[in-house]
């Protein structure tokens, strides 16, 4: 899945927090404000906290099975909890956002899982069933 222009925008504008190793993002634009306010959250944590600086690193940024899933590396142990929590809240956020259009969402299940709102799944059903004819 390829991801959207405003996804990878936040390398750019984070340059800090994405691992120099390299890293991936997969996933849509409905997470991309989402997925900005987290940066945002996490850059000032780490400003907050100087011995976190070139400590931690995103990995990768994507949906699985319809849930966005951010993989990290963290070398200060006793920081963990707090960048596990922080984490955690935007990644059940997610589970109520619909990642094509960032309107609020449901996990949905069609031969696959994916996370939308209703008008882009009236959206997918009436493409699906267009193209089946």
């Amino acid at each position: 899945m390829p991801s959207d222009e405003r996804v990878n925008e936040l390398p750019r504008k984070f340059p800090g927090l994405f691992a120099e190793e390299g890293y991936e993002i997969w996933c849509f634009d409905g997470w991309a404000d989402l997925l900005y306010r987290l940066c945002v959250e996490l850059q000032d944590y780490i400003n907050a906290h100087p011995e976190m600086e070139r400590k931690f690193a995103i990995r990768y940024v994507r949906e699985k099975f319809g849930v966005l899933v951010i993989q990290y590396r963290i070398l200060v142990p006793e920081r963990r909890g707090d960048i596990m929590a922080i984490v955690a809240r935007y990644e059940e956020e997610a589970t109520r956002t619909c990642e094509l259009c960032g309107a609020p969402g449901r996990l949905r299940q069609y031969d696959w899982l994916k996370t939308e709102c209703d008008a882009c799944d009236a959206k997918r059903r009436k493409s699906e069933k267009d193209y089946s004819r």
